[in-house]
């Protein structure tokens, strides 16, 4: 049976593995480290908002914005609801989320929208991003309890959400846009309740016990992947997974009799 699944490819070895960790100097054992556990190096401050701070970075982010040609969803954003651009895409939270990179913060704006009006359509898109008004036609799905639960703060202050995956049915897959608007809700309101998250982004606390193989869609995770990493209002900053209890996929999709 043909799978989206490769058990045939190279396996990485001890010796292979040896050899990388030694040729690492500190500094990259460091920030591998930070990258897998969420840390933050101790050399890494957030510099001080000033006025004259924030006023430099927004002018660059403004002529960084206007030197991107094609940005149509933006576009139309700025032509129908300006107001609601400011309001729920502000400029210096995505310039947080990217490290004050005036130029990568643009890009981020532009992918917001995009990926806003991707998900929401024609109708809602331009909607405020409440049950309301953008949500208004999922409401019931999200009264069902969606795979995503904010379950505090650590240490830093990063919110945690835990995503759920028994959570997530077949039948949710037959209808993909409540998934991905659900995903969009929860890190919008995530990102826009919090600025620890704007500049530390979040933890995810991945909960596969009693995962369904059969709710897994490629199609589906690289769209949600792709809005994570090029246009969600905040970054994960690390990522959980509790180990399901149930038949590994090698037991799922190679007979016994192999």
């Amino acid at each position: 049976m043909a799978t989206a699944f490769s058990f045939s490819a190279p396996r990485f070895t001890e010796e292979q593995k040896e050899k990388e960790d030694a040729a690492l100097g500190e500094q990259e054992k460091a920030q591998i480290e930070n990258d897998l556990y969420g840390k933050a190096a101790d050399d890494v401050m957030h510099p001080e908002e000033t006025e004259f701070f924030l006023s430099g970075k927004l002018d660059e982010f403004q002529q960084e914005l206007d030197a991107i040609e094609y940005k149509p969803a933006y576009d139309e954003a700025m032509e129908k609801v300006p107001e609601l651009v400011k309001k729920e895409s502000p400029a210096i939270n995505l310039l947080r989320c990217e490290h004050y990179d005036a130029k990568l913060a643009a890009a981020r704006m532009v992918a917001y929208w995009k990926f806003r009006k991707q998900f929401f359509g024609e109708d809602n898109a331009f909607l405020p991003m409440e049950a309301r008004g953008a949500m208004k036609d999922d409401i019931e799905f999200l009264k069902e309890g969606t795979a995503f639960q904010l379950a505090g703060t650590d240490s830093r202050g990063r919110p945690i959400v835990v995503y759920e995956s028994f959570r997530t049915k077949v039948s949710h897959l037959q209808n993909k846009g409540q998934t991905y608007r659900a995903l969009f809700f929860a890190m919008h309101k995530i990102a826009m309740s919090s600025k620890t998250a704007q500049l530390d982004g979040m933890v995810i606390v991945c909960n596969c016990k009693n995962y369904d193989i059969r709710t897994f869609d490629r199609k589906w995770a690289k769209v949600n992947m792709a809005f994570i990493v090029d246009g969600a209002p905040c970054k994960i900053s690390a990522d959980h997974i509790i180990a399901a209890d149930g038949p590994t996929l090698q037991n799922i999709f190679i007979p016994s009799s192999c």
